[in-house]
Order: structure tokens, then C-alpha cells, then sequence
């Protein structure tokens, strides 16, 4: 793969007629009141689409720079601010960071439907123990799995809160590798990860109902006599208030000594103008949204990362799912705002990166940049003003770091990518 290195002189000049003034005067229609409706439509579209598909497993900071192809120096910046959007189950507990989304791991994923819950249980515990009993590595797990099953059919509801633990628990004995392949009818292949978060499911899942029986339930029949005898009715929105605040006391722990977690959804937060020095976002916004977002979106997109960074700051978003199969039809919408943000004075461009360590970089001014948004790895913004010395000194130390060497290295141990703390008691 051709190496793409640009230094400023070799870029195409902007287009002398879109000057910021044209770009601000033309985009009137959504920097005015209905600014608020974007952000708000935006903000319920990432509900919407990310929820169902949230990952439990979380990703350090090593697995944030294998999968960018961006090293960690310019991914983490020593004393810099860094605005990390997503992953739920937060690993980046580095100074500096301020992570946001519009839940923790510890209340994903929470058991609102219980009979739903119960009906898939048995069939999850069954398959995982076939499984398991398929190699001589994981044999233990399904005795332990069949003794869990049954203690539950024994003991009922007074049963589920412990052997839920103890399932969580259980799933620091996955094997590191990846064993499980295909087994009897199970014509899918069930990779560790796959079975980690089942079994984080499933125990979870016990936990939450216990809760439900004996903490929720009773509270919220608790609050409705006490307003009966009040002569008082205790609203839909008020029980929902009590049972999320249960919830979140009984879910959430907090992990991050140094980082800071904070509820929101990108693009609507709650941070001054250019208060980060880097944005990172892993497995979100560009995996989940980007896929159904019009131009008008984008533009906001770029805009709210541009008011946040700092002079000469930097975004990176990754895996940029472009392709047919994942529902993306509107790359052009994506490439033309983004050619509208550099007109305006921002910049950005596409890290490209395969197998064998070969790299390139497209700039979004480059003739074909439309064309290998399919092939990127990561999509990096930069803030309006950034100086040319900062764009060739992160485009040097990115091409200069090689992900297929960096794997094998201990610092960079691929095996993070499974959780070595699966405790989620209080």
C-alpha cells in the first residue's frame, strides 16, 4: 500500500469562494434555534441505535491504539484533556480523561422485562454447558454452570442474587485464547468474548430480578400506599424516578480513581467551548450513527467536535462502518460535509492500515477520498487553525507506529480485550 506523507505545500488550496463567512452564513439554517432540535434528534438517534448494541467488554487504553492505528502518545497526550465518548464499561482510567455516555457498563443492559429474561435463561444455560463439555479446557465451567442451574431450580429467588455472582465471577476462567469453535448444532462460532457476555448476561440478568423482587417492587409499593394515605397518586415518571435511582445505587461502581465518568450523549454535552486538547471515540458514534446520519448531521457533528477542541486539537473516531452490509448509503453525505468543515478552515483525514503493517494516510482535499472511507480505520478531525507543525508531527509518529509489531509486545497485550475485573458487586 502506497504511503501517503503530505506536508501542506502538497495539499490542494481551499476553495477561495466558501470562506468561513460563506460556510457560517450558509449554514444559518441549523445554527440558529433549531440547533437545539439537531442535537436533541441526534441525542435520541444514538439511544436508539447504540443501546441494543452495546458492548460490555470495554477497551484500554493499548487496545484504543491497536485498533486506531494512532499511537498513545498522540492518542493520550501527557497533561492533556481528553474527552473519550462511549464504551460503557470504562477502562480509561488515565488523568486527563473525562468520559461520557448515557450510561455506566455496571446499568447496561439492566432486566426491565423479567419474564423475557426467564424465558431465555434455561436455553442460554444449556448451550453455554454443551459447550464448555465440548473441550477438555473448559470441562470445569460446565460442572460449575450445571451446579449453578441447579441450585436456582432448588432454591428459587432467595438463589439468584449469589449465583449470579458466582457466574460473574466464574468468568475470569475463560481461557485468554480463543478455544470454542463450532460445536454439534451450534453452527455459529462462539468466540471467548461471545461467551464472556453471555455469562456477564446471565448473571447479571439473576441479580437484576433479585432486585426487582426484593428492593424495587417493594419500594415502589411502599411509595404508593404512603400517597394513597396522602390522598396523592404516584405517577408513571415518579416510579420510573425511583426505580432508576435503585438502579443506578445498586449497579453502578465506580472503577476510575483518576478519570472522570459523566452522563451524556454526543453531540448534546455539557462542556465549554475548547475545553479538550483530544476526543477519542471507540466503537460509538462512527460504528452505531454514522451509518443513518444525513449531511445536516455531520455538519453538526463537525461543528460541536470543532467548538470543543482546543487550538490545535485533534479527534479520532474508529471502526468507521461504511460498507453495504452494515446499512451505510450515505458516504457521500459524509465526505461532503466533511470538504464543507475543511473549506471553512477545519481539516481531517483517513488512517488506512491492514494486516502486515502497511499504512496510509488521505487527506479529505485528496482526490479518491470519498472512495477510501470504506478502506479507513479511523477518521481523524482536526480542530479549525491547526497549525501545520501538529498535523505532520501526528501524521509522522501515526505512520511510524506499526500495530502488527506493537500486538506481540507485552505493553500491548491483545488478551485486554477480555475484562480482568469481572466483579460487579458493591
Amino acid at each position: 500500500m502506497q504511503t501517503l506523507k503530505n506536508s501542506e505545500n502538497m495539499r490542494r488550496p481551499r476553495a477561495k469562494k466558501q470562506t468561513r463567512r460563506d460556510i457560517d452564513q450558509a449554514g444559518d439554517e441549523i445554527r440558529a434555534a433549531e440547533r437545539d432540535a439537531v442535537l436533541a434528534a441526534l441525542e435520541q438517534r444514538v439511544l436508539d441505535l447504540d443501546a441494543p448494541q452495546k458492548a460490555l467488554t470495554g477497551r484500554p487504553p493499548e487496545k484504543y491504539a491497536l485498533e486506531s492505528g494512532i499511537p498513545l502518545d498522540e492518542l493520550f497526550p501527557e497533561d492533556a484533556r481528553i474527552l473519550n465518548i462511549g464504551d460503557p464499561w470504562q477502562k480509561l482510567d488515565l488523568p486527563g480523561v473525562t468520559s461520557i455516555d448515557y450510561e455506566s457498563g455496571e446499568e447496561a443492559e439492566f432486566v426491565h422485562d423479567p419474564e423475557a429474561f426467564l424465558g431465555w435463561a434455561p436455553e442460554a444455560f444449556q448451550t453455554l454447558i454443551n459447550i464448555f463439555e465440548s473441550y477438555q479446557e473448559t470441562k470445569d465451567l460446565a460442572t460449575k454452570l450445571a451446579q449453578y442451574f441447579d441450585q436456582l431450580k432448588r432454591e428459587g429467588i432467595d438463589s439468584f442474587d449469589r449465583v449470579g455472582q458466582n457466574i460473574i465471577t466464574l468468568t475470569s476462567e475463560l481461557p485468554k485464547e480463543n478455544p470454542i469453535r463450532t460445536v454439534g448444532d451450534h453452527s455459529e462460532i462462539m468466540l471467548t468474548v461471545d461467551l464472556w457476555h453471555t455469562m456477564q448476561r446471565l448473571g447479571r440478568g439473576l441479580r437484576d430480578i433479585w432486585l426487582i423482587d426484593t428492593v424495587i417492587e417493594p419500594k415502589i409499593r411502599e411509595e404508593r400506599v404512603a400517597r394513597n394515605l396522602a390522598g396523592k397518586h404516584l405517577s408513571v415518571e415518579e416510579e420510573k424516578r425511583i426505580r432508576d435511582s435503585i438502579i443506578h445505587d445498586n449497579r453502578f461502581v465506580r472503577r476510575m480513581k483518576q478519570a472522570d465518568l459523566i452522563k451524556a450523549a454526543f453531540p448534546n454535552v455539557p462542556f465549554d467551548n475548547h475545553s479538550f486538547d483530544r476526543i477519542t471515540a471507540s466503537w460509538s458514534i462512527s460504528t452505531h450513527v454514522f451509518p443513518v446520519m444525513s449531511n445536516i448531521d455531520f455538519r453538526i457533528y463537525w461543528e460541536e467536535i470543532d467548538r470543543l477542541l482546543k487550538k490545535d486539537g485533534i479527534c479520532m473516531m474508529w471502526p468507521i462502518y461504511t460498507r453495504s452490509d452494515f446499512g451505510f448509503e450515505n458516504i457521500s453525505s459524509m465526505s461532503d460535509s466533511l470538504y464543507e468543515y475543511y473549506s471553512s478552515g477545519g481539516d481531517a483525514c483517513l488512517v488506512i492500515f491492514d494486516e502486515d503493517g502497511n499504512k496510509s494516510i488521505v487527506w479529505v482535499d485528496q482526490a479518491g477520498f470519498t472512495g477510501a472511507i470504506d478502506d479507513a480505520a479511523t477518521l481523524v478531525i482536526f480542530a479549525r487553525g491547526t497549525s501545520s507543525e501538529t498535523k505532520n508531527r501526528f501524521i509522522e509518529k501515526t505512520l511510524a507506529f506499526n500495530e502488527t509489531k506493537a500486538s506481540t509486545d507485552d505493553e500491548f497485550s491483545t488478551t485486554a480485550s477480555l475484562p480482568d475485573d469481572t466483579d460487579t458487586s458493591n
